[in-house]
């Protein structure tokens, strides 16, 4: 109950600011949703969830997420997978933006590994792109991760678009935008991971 209290706070919020809108007006399911395999990888820091990768989310190879530099080093735990090297580079000024994420109300969560290479504390802004209830493209800010020069997972971070499609099974599309504050932040990203609320 605590949690699905905190699920819909964020987007009961952005929704006020937006006209009333009835069940047909939400987006349509999204298309192209990729098989998911997943995985308690934050275990370690005692999130028992299943998690899946968000498309191109370790950023080995091609990634589709654009606005920012692959560069040499990987998240010292290697949750996604021990032969991993690269990370993506994020400089203040840069917004990178990822490919399209399927997201529904059994995927409520965004959690992703980071390290600040500029400020010795650097935050890093995560924004979300949706369709919103009337059909108009929308973007909120969501979260902010604390990065230090050390590699750590960040907080869950709600995703209150997830909520839209109201069914369990139904998928609406967003993607995601990383937004260094500050004109001295700069980041490494890794891993970025979406829960989509299965246990076991």
């Amino acid at each position: 109950m605590r949690r699905l209290i905190a699920l819909l706070l964020p987007l009961l919020a952005a929704l006020a600011a937006a006209p009333a809108a009835g069940a047909a007006l939400l987006p349509p399911n999204a298309t192209n949703c990729a098989a998911e395999s997943l995985s308690p990888v934050f275990r370690p820091w005692l999130d028992p969830a299943r998690y899946t990768l968000s498309p191109g989310g370790a950023f080995e190879g091609t990634s589709g997420w654009t606005g920012g530099a692959a560069v040499s080093g990987n998240e010292p735990f290697h949750v996604h997978g021990r032969g991993d090297d690269r990370a993506l580079k994020v400089s203040g000024g840069q917004t990178v933006t990822s490919p399209t994420v399927c997201v529904g109300v059994d995927h409520p969560t965004l959690r992703l590994f980071a390290r600040s290479t500029g400020a010795p504390l650097g935050l890093l802004r995560v924004d979300l792109s949706f369709w919103g209830p009337l059909g108009l493209p929308l973007r909120l800010p969501i979260g902010v991760v604390v990065a230090t020069e050390r590699w750590q997972p960040s907080l869950p971070i709600v995703i209150p678009a997830s909520l839209l499609p109201l069914l369990p099974g139904r998928m609406t599309p967003v993607t995601f935008h990383l937004v260094p504050v500050g004109t001295r932040a700069a980041f490494e990203v890794d891993d970025v991971y979406v829960d989509p609320y299965k246990k076991g």
